[in-house]
């Protein structure tokens, strides 16, 4: 929905967030990293969280 998985701002996303094998593995294949509902659309970083590094 936009929303910084880090931070949870809808300001400025930016980068786009890599999600390693273990995460979506299993029944959490496929799955959003926020709700654990169906992944319907790409999670982004915001532009302040990732001048801090957070991503």
């Amino acid at each position: 929905d936009g929303k910084c998985v880090i931070c949870d701002s809808y300001v400025r996303p930016c980068t786009l967030v890599r999600i390693c094998d273990e995460c979506n593995y299993g029944s959490y294949q496929g799955r959003c990293v926020i709700c654990g509902g169906p992944g319907v659309s790409d999670a982004y970083y915001c532009k302040e969280c990732t001048i801090q590094e957070k991503d």
